[in-house]
């Protein structure tokens, strides 16, 4: 339970970072943008996103588009692929998996037509 629950922080800091870089890496007075895998929805500056001065090496979050039905699935394929070992599958309010695989294997998995875009995994702290 504390490995999902590791897992599930690590996402929702990774967002909240993709979210805060799109910004310019500082606040603004708007909204942060929330980005989509629907169609005409609002993408991230790149389909992979990095953060090299905080990365988790070679573990990344995966995100498909929202047509993709068997997440699961398509999850498993492209972990075989890509040489990859499944670290949690997101299926309620992220569609996708979190992965790890080396960093030019997240290269090619960016570039996969069911994926919305990959995100390399950050360490995050608290306080």
């Amino acid at each position: 339970m504390k490995v999902r629950m590791l897992v599930l922080g690590i996402a929702t800091i990774t967002t909240m970072n993709a979210m805060l870089a799109a910004c310019g890496g500082h606040r603004t007075s708007g909204p942060a943008p929330v980005y989509s895998c629907s169609p005409g929805g609002l993408r991230p500056p790149s389909k992979l996103l990095l953060h090299p001065e905080t990365a988790v090496p070679e573990q990344y979050i995966v995100v498909f588009l929202d047509s993709v039905s068997d997440i699961p699935g398509t999850a498993n394929l492209l972990a075989t692929k890509y040489s990859g070992k499944i670290l949690f599958i997101y299926d309620t309010a992220l569609h996708g998996f979190a992965i790890a695989v080396s960093d030019a294997a997240a290269v090619g998995l960016s570039n996969e037509p069911t994926v919305c875009w990959v995100e390399q995994d950050v360490y995050g702290h608290v306080g």
